[in-house]
């Protein structure tokens, strides 16, 4: 459940720093966007951080040996930080077609991710699969070590003032941070809630240990009427205000 609330407050976020920026777009005649641009690139920080330091186990730290602006979010027990990243401004190009401008921050940031190991085989594996297995086995011990001393999880999105077109949490490593090529090993898309949208959270659920003094409710005797009776059936018919009219064929629900 706490993975769960983790997503649901970073949709919440996101969708909220969008509304900033899009305000501040609106207020100024410019056609330019920067007021999209720079309100985004703040309040992605400050809403995703407001959000995220209410759960417990998340704190929010700044990366030690490189200058920020802002502290990140870190979810203590894993050593994991999440890094918000607006990895595409066209709605025609997604996180794959993009090179992003890697900064000192990021590259400090998004290069503690270790390389994870890769399964594919090669002839010479087929041909010694033995062996193979064995050298699979000790780069998985060894990033499974290196994972232990932290990485970040990005959380990569792409918007305009028309909204939000993707939004993910993803593994992102740099091939070559010179001219921004990255690629993304794993990706999970999260929910893009509109700006109007806001939804519960679930609350969380808790193992109830069962008691040997309390029956299962399955366990009570077939002839046993718990005690429930048949109302008596009314004898007049029901007032017209009581009557619910069927929809017509084809009509939808107010609002659908």
């Amino acid at each position: 459940m706490q993975s769960a609330r983790i997503q649901h407050e970073i949709s919440l976020a996101m969708r909220d720093a969008q509304a900033d920026a899009v305000r501040a777009q609106l207020a100024q005649s410019s056609t330019s966007k920067d007021a999209y641009g720079h309100t985004l690139f703040v309040a992605q920080h400050e809403m995703l951080n407001d959000r995220l330091r209410k759960i417990p186990g998340v704190v929010l730290r700044r990366p030690a040996g490189v200058r920020s602006r802002f502290e990140f979010p870190v979810i203590d027990e894993t050593n994991v930080v999440l890094v918000p990243l607006r990895v595409s401004s066209d709605p025609r190009k997604r996180r794959q077609e993009c090179r992003i401008d890697m900064s000192q921050l990021r590259v400090a940031i998004l290069g503690v991710a270790p390389r994870r190991p890769d399964d594919q085989r090669s002839i010479d594996d087929i041909e010694d699969p033995d062996a193979a297995d064995q050298r699979y086995a000790e780069e998985m011990e060894a990033f499974e070590e290196m994972s232990k001393a932290g990485c970040a999880v990005v959380i990569g999105f792409g918007s305009t003032v028309d909204g939000i077109f993707e939004l993910g949490l993803g593994e992102l490593l740099i091939e070559d941070h010179v001219i921004g090529e990255v690629s993304w090993p794993h990706w999970q898309p999260l929910r893009i809630l509109d700006l109007d949208q806001q939804e519960p959270i679930a609350p969380p659920l808790h193992a109830v240990r069962s008691a040997s003094n309390v029956e299962r409710f399955d366990a009570i005797g077939v002839d046993d009427d718990l005690g429930l009776r048949l109302r008596p059936q009314r004898e007049e018919s029901p007032s017209a205000e009581e009557e619910v009219e069927p929809l017509a064929a084809g009509s939808e629900a107010e609002g659908e």
